[in-house]
């Protein structure tokens, strides 16, 4: 059935176990209280999270149980407001290899997304805007970092074979 659409149904080994929940706080250093931020589904999963540099935003990279909906929730860790950031659903999407990390001086995110059909980075600035393709071709990122002193981004891809993994600026 190559090129079919197929229906994915998530079953729990032990009927009447009670469901996941992903859960997401912080902690106030200076007072030591801690606090949950409000999740739109704590079913999804949390596949990473990062806080901005200057410690007032914090992004959750999340999907749905069957990684149909990949999403990046953005809060304002002063109010507790929460926007959707970024948001993508492919009902052929099987794997979870998203990764989102801060662009340098918090301008926006760098995303890892195989939203092209190939995993790519791309960068988005705020909720509204589009996201801006930084890479592209017929083969694969597998990670990435930002360095913010130098404002570049280093990733591993199989670029110059599909076997290998090797180190990019």
């Amino acid at each position: 059935r190559d090129g079919e659409l197929q229906i994915d149904t998530v079953i729990r080994a032990f009927p009447g176990e009670p469901n996941l929940r992903y859960d997401v706080g912080v902690l106030d250093r200076s007072s030591g209280k801690s606090r949950l931020l409000e999740r739109e589904d704590n079913s999804y999963p949390v596949w990473n999270y990062g806080l901005s540099h200057d410690g007032r935003r914090l992004f959750v990279n999340e999907s749905d149980p069957s990684v149909k909906l990949h999403r990046i929730q953005m809060y304002d860790l002063a109010s507790g407001a929460r926007e959707i950031f970024y948001q993508e659903r492919d009902e052929k999407h099987l794997r979870a290899d998203w990764r989102v990390a801060w662009a340098p001086e918090d301008d926006g995110l760098i995303i890892l997304t195989d939203r092209d059909g190939y995993l790519h980075l791309y960068h988005q600035k705020n909720a509204t805007a589009e996201p801006v393709q930084l890479t592209s071709g017929n083969w694969e990122i597998s990670d990435f970092t930002v360095a913010d002193a130098s404002r570049n981004i280093y990733f591993r891809a199989n670029k110059s074979q599909a076997a290998e993994r090797q180190l990019y600026r």
